[in-house]
């Protein structure tokens, strides 16, 4: 295997550092005070970017170190690291879609729901965290 532990783990710090702004901007706001506050939305909007692009990245990068059937499409990243036992499956059931928001959110930006981001931002970021926790934890299995 020759994936640069280096480069993940630096990935992996922005992805917590991302997570844990999310959870700041979002300490004791609600839904309703979210959907009034544009710059907030814009800073959520921008972190959940970044932390999905992130999960898109490493998953890419670990496909094509370990030789795998390379996705078509981002949203079979996560299949196909489910499917090797990089990550469990019912995480990657879990990050299923992940792709078409970060789509969204970067290329179809027009047709954003801030609701959607509002529920991903406090339902969804133990997911992006729980990637990197079983990426590291396969990477120390496939190493030993």
């Amino acid at each position: 295997m020759v994936i640069d532990k280096s480069a993940l783990r630096a990935r992996f710090e922005r992805l917590e550092q991302c997570a844990r702004w999310v959870r700041e901007a979002l300490a004791g706001v609600d839904e309703q005070a979210y959907l009034k506050d544009l710059l907030l939305q814009a800073a959520i909007e921008r972190n959940l970017q970044i932390i999905s692009q992130i999960v898109l990245d490493v998953g890419t990068h670990i496909i094509a170190e370990q030789g795998w059937e390379g996705p078509e499409i981002y949203e079979e990243v996560v299949e196909i690291l489910g499917r090797h036992g990089a990550i469990s499956q019912s995480l990657a059931r879990r990050l299923r879609g992940m792709a078409g928001f970060r789509n969204v959110l970067v290329h179809e930006y027009l047709k954003i729901d801030p609701r959607i981001v509002y529920e991903v931002a406090t339902q969804r970021l133990d997911d992006y965290l729980q990637f990197a926790r079983e990426i590291a934890e396969w990477m120390e299995r496939a190493e030993g």
